[in-house]
């Protein structure tokens, strides 16, 4: 992307490109420019959950131009655009206040496995797994696993999991926003 655009024209270029690849409109997802001393940043936010963070991201991040130090990697002071993707707080707070008592059963089914190392799959789709790994209690997490049929000669065949995204699930709250997030984002529960 050209950097003498304004950071105005670049958000008027992301919504355009939001609208013609992904179909979301200004209701689903708010891009705002804004100068920030000598640089700008364009803040952009999903509104409708259902709406993919990764794909808006994709789109949006062409827009980011950071300039660096090339020894130190530094960023430079001025002339920078900076891109920020968010899901909007009251639409992922609406989602979890949904999702909280789902996430306090989790927590209470699962106290076997305070102490352990191991997890349970509390959801699936497809090739897509959710785990809960309450491991010692304040580090438990929640993961988002693909699932892959691997087939080794001398072994045989056996499924294999590859992370796709963590999140923190220390208590029910924050449980349940993660749960919001893998059900809007990935469509899974």
């Amino acid at each position: 992307m050209s950097k003498y655009m304004t950071a105005k024209e670049k958000a008027a270029n992301i919504r355009k490109e939001l609208k013609k690849q992904l179909g979301v409109t200004s209701r689903q997802v708010s891009v705002r420019s804004r100068n920030s001393g000598y640089d700008e940043a364009i803040d952009v936010t999903i509104k409708d959950l259902k709406v993919n963070k990764a794909k808006v991201e994709a789109i949006a991040s062409k827009y980011e131009y950071i300039r660096r130090c090339e020894y130190s990697g530094e960023i430079l002071a001025g002339g920078n655009t900076y891109v920020f993707v968010r899901l909007d707080y009251d639409a992922l707070s609406k989602a979890k206040e949904e999702l909280l008592e789902v996430a306090r059963e989790i927590i209470n089914n699962n106290k076997d496995l305070l102490g352990t190392n191991e997890g349970k799959t509390i959801a699936e789709n497809g090739e897509l797994e959710i785990i809960y790994s309450p491991l010692n209690g304040h580090d438990a997490e929640l993961g988002l696993y693909r699932r892959e049929e691997v087939n080794e000669e001398g072994i045989g065949t056996f499924w294999a999991l590859h992370n796709i995204e963590r999140r923190a699930a220390y208590n029910e709250h924050v449980l349940a926003e993660a749960l919001a997030i893998f059900k809007y984002q990935y469509n899974i529960m």
